[in-house]
């Protein structure tokens, strides 16, 4: 086991009236972390802690500042790693999060490399 640990962050705005969907998807993880259908956390090796987060629209001075979503993970070992083996237990079930976001290209369901490069760009 690689003894190196590190975080990976992934802040994106969710797409108007997406947040429930969202959320729905985020409770059926919380109801079982390490065996759900949609990101098994108990299938990764390299996964040390896992959350996901909503965070609301809200006012900002004159504006409103979007909803956005927030994932982050601990692992163990280099990122490309980590984030190869979370695209391999669940590339459906990240889709589905992600999904819901601003900037989430469809074809990322059919390509696991592209999903690797969309999770990479918002780190």
């Amino acid at each position: 086991m690689h003894s190196v640990h590190d975080g990976l962050s992934i802040v994106v705005p969710i797409r108007p009236d997406r947040s429930d969907c969202l959320s729905a998807i985020l409770e059926e993880i919380n109801c079982s972390p390490a065996n759900n259908g949609v990101i098994p956390f108990g299938k990764s090796n390299t996964t040390l802690f896992a959350s996901g987060v909503i965070v609301p629209e809200q006012p900002y001075g004159d504006e409103k500042l979007p909803s956005n979503f927030m994932f982050f993970t601990s692992f163990s070992g280099p990122l490309s790693d980590h984030v190869s083996e979370i695209i391999n237990v669940a590339h459906h079930g990240l889709c589905r999060i992600f999904q819901h976001c601003y900037n989430f290209p469809d074809y990322c369901f059919r390509n696991p490399e592209m999903l690797r490069r969309f999770l990479i760009k918002y780190n």
